[in-house]
């Protein structure tokens, strides 16, 4: 195993290369626009296509997507145009069947096998057209100090090793995060400690908020769990983990990215000039009134804006998807998309309501989860086009 120093500062040897994305008014840069071609999911009927929480998702080279339902613990199958093929695993503790915990990753490793991230437990399957074979099961271990994986996706299963999502270490003062690369075998490979002190960014500096309420982790059948939930519109850490091991990490209200290989050695800083949307009156009494149906809430104040950056990932070719926060009256979702050498390659959006950050994104295919009338979720395939329009860059 290889230690490493936690990314960030300028000292020796931490210098980086910083990219400028373009962002002048009315310049045209390259734009692609997905659009919805496949969409699966029933508010009522056959028991296949009736999901209750969708955790992950991924497809093969064939086309086929996978979907991880941890309100079921299994892995449905389907085919390209979203005709269900069979069902992988379900709720137990046999070989090839899942626990309580929550399914946070699928990827197909160079070989073709399927890998289910459970935690730290990772589980094996062979595939094919018609059927999947159980494999066994791998424990991310750590012969040095308590660990465990946290849930997030996507996560990838290449040729280098295994890249989970976020890594949780615990020790005898506490607990920090980091990221890790994995074997095949659930050694770990490197570590590199993240920075996890937010900078003071002022409106938005609200501590994680411990809860106890309905429905919020796991399918343990307790009517109650204990979970941390963000205030809305809070400053977070946000962290990718790129396929070849490497990651991204950011602050929210922010645009400014730092990408890393592996080894926690800087290879590009993303920084531009942005500010988030206006939070208008709608939404901050929505969140008022979300946060009320939860239980011991402390007081909070609305920010006047949202962060920069919603979120981080990286797709399956090591793409870096970088998502804005949308302002109320957008119909749809935007990321600036970058190579993996911090390289701008385009402007994305795509219909709002539709998350595509559960993995199988490859190409200008996406799989992603939208939610229907009736709280009903559905797994979409989305195709990415060019079109030709004059664009600000995604500025606020």
């Amino acid at each position: 195993m290889r230690a490493v120093r936690p990314p960030g500062g300028d000292g020796p040897g931490m210098a980086t290369l910083e990219i400028t994305p373009p962002q002048a008014r009315g310049t045209q840069v390259p734009r692609l626009r997905g659009d919805v071609e496949v969409a699966i999911g029933l508010v009522e009927g056959e028991t296949p296509y009736l999901f209750e929480d969708v955790s992950a998702l991924t497809r093969d080279r064939a086309g086929r997507i996978y979907v991880a339902d941890s309100g079921t613990s299994d892995v449905r199958v389907f085919d390209s145009t979203g005709d269900y093929l069979y069902r992988i695993g379900g709720r137990g503790d046999g070989p090839g069947e899942f626990g309580r915990f929550r399914l946070c990753g699928l990827a197909f490793d160079p070989r073709g096998r399927l890998w289910v991230n459970q935690l730290e437990w990772l589980h094996i399957f062979a595939v094919s057209g018609a059927n999947a074979a159980y494999v066994g099961e791998v424990t991310v271990r750590d012969n040095e100090r308590s660990t465990g994986a946290t849930c997030g996706s996507p996560m990838f299963a290449g040729p280098t090793g295994l890249t989970v999502p976020r890594y949780r270490v615990v020790i005898t003062e506490g607990a920090y995060d980091e990221h890790a690369h994995v074997a095949e075998n659930g050694d770990i490979i490197s570590r590199v400690p993240l920075v996890t002190e937010l900078p003071d960014y002022g409106e938005w500096e609200w501590p994680r908020v411990p809860l106890r309420a309905p429905g919020l982790i796991w399918n343990t059948g307790e009517e109650l769990q204990t979970r941390t939930v963000e205030p809305p519109f809070a400053a977070r850490n946000l962290v990718a983990s790129a396929p070849n091991g490497g990651f991204a990490q950011a602050f929210s209200p922010e645009y400014d990215i730092r990408v890393f290989d592996a080894d926690g050695t800087p290879k590009a800083r993303l920084r531009r000039d942005a500010a988030g949307p206006v939070v208008t009156a709608a939404e901050a009494r929505r969140e008022r009134e979300r946060m009320e149906r939860l239980r011991d809430v402390p007081e909070y104040r609305m920010p006047e804006r949202k962060p920069v950056i919603n979120r981080l990932w990286f797709d399956e070719q090591g793409r870096l998807w970088v998502f804005l926060w949308p302002a109320e009256s957008d119909r749809r979702y935007e990321a600036h998309v970058y190579d993996d050498d911090g390289t701008f390659v385009h402007v994305a959006d795509w219909p709002r309501g539709i998350g595509i950050w559960y993995g199988g994104v490859r190409g200008d295919i996406a799989v992603g989860v939208r939610e229907t009338e009736f709280d009903v979720e559905q797994v979409v395939v989305l195709r990415f086009s060019p079109v030709s329009e004059r664009d600000s860059f995604g500025g606020a």
